[in-house]
């Protein structure tokens, strides 16, 4: 697998955490990689918006930082019970937070690296 695709992984992997977080347990994740950029969306069913959903936003939409990339990889997943998702937001170029009442949808992109 290459650095990509698990960085991709790394990124599904706290943004299903931040569901879980909020018992939101029947998910969809879907992946898509183009040759310009990868997409990671994952959506639950919720009675209620989450009490943090503005700051998960707001983090997520707060800009990459490229050049800190191989340092924010390796810190993203830990087990820390106060997740930094600025962290998460710092790996990623593009976000979407939406919640319409019922789904809780979280949609992030990165664009790929030049080959």
């Amino acid at each position: 697998m290459n650095k990509e695709k698990r960085q991709a992984l790394k990124i599904s992997s706290d943004i299903i955490r931040y569901f879980l977080d909020h018992q939101i347990e029947q998910l969809q994740v879907d992946f898509d990689f183009s040759d310009q950029a990868y997409c990671v969306t994952v959506s639950g069913k919720t009675a209620e918006k989450p009490h943090d959903l503005e700051q998960l936003s707001a983090a997520l939409k707060d800009g990459r930082q490229p050049e800190m990339d191989e340092y924010y990889h390796d810190l993203l997943g830990s087990d820390s019970k106060s997740q930094d998702y600025y962290l998460l937001g710092a790996m990623v170029d593009s976000a979407d937070v939406g919640y319409d009442g019922t789904t809780l949808t979280v949609r992030v992109g990165r664009n790929r690296s030049k080959r």
